[in-house]
């Protein structure tokens, strides 16, 4: 129904409107300015500037005023114009995106990302030191784990996999974890149980742990 709506009203079959919002914030002067902060996350004030800008020419032939998927088509037009003479800076952008991801990079831009939204910043500070310390465990565990039963390790792998390359494509942000955090949560778990058993000196009896013959 929401698609036939937006068809309907807008003319355009369109489920969101958010892809050139995004891609104008993930690609633009801040954004992209390893000097800047925010290099390799998003930058709100680049989506409004550009919605702005839009909203100040000439709508397409035919309409009367900018709609909701004209301004997006155009914006995304526009964006994808500026990537592609870009396409130099693209592989170091994308390596800060993954740790933006990670929380390697610049961490103010996350604390102050959190603030804004209304969360402490010294919790905020905690939780990304803790985050470090289960990923740390997560891969420690996703080596036992491919050792021993590689196939539930790839499975596993998966949403980790698809975070990665959604964050090389978009922007870097902790949020941009959420489809993997369960998997990093359970190799967590994995890395904790087996580091807790070789520090007790004793063999591990985690069922993932089966000698091959």
């Amino acid at each position: 129904p929401w698609l036939v709506r937006n068809e309907i009203q807008l003319g355009g079959l369109a489920l969101s409107d958010n892809v050139g919002g995004t891609l104008a914030g993930a690609y633009c002067p801040s954004a992209m300015n390893p000097n800047q902060p925010d290099y390799g996350a998003w930058n709100y004030i680049c989506t409004v500037s550009e919605l702005a800008k839009i909203q100040k020419e000439k709508p397409p032939a035919g309409e009367r005023y900018w709609s909701e998927v004209s301004a997006d088509h155009q914006i995304i037009s526009e964006t994808l114009s500026y990537i592609d003479s870009h396409q130099s800076e693209m592989p170091k952008l994308m390596v800060a995106r993954e740790a933006a991801m990670l929380d390697l990079g610049d961490w103010s831009y996350q604390l102050q990302y959190a603030a804004a939204e209304g969360r402490s910043r010294s919790a905020e500070g905690i939780g990304m030191a803790l985050d470090w310390l289960l990923i740390l465990f997560g891969v420690y565990g996703g080596v036992q784990l491919a050792r021993y039963r590689a196939r539930f390790f790839i499975l596993i792998l998966m949403p980790v996999v698809v975070v990665l390359a959604n964050v090389a494509l978009f922007y870097g942000s902790t949020r941009m974890r959420v489809a993997a955090e369960p998997s990093i949560v359970l190799l967590g778990v994995i890395g904790l149980l087996e580091a807790i058993s070789r520090i007790r000196r004793r063999p591990s009896s985690m069922p993932w742990r089966v000698e091959r013959s």
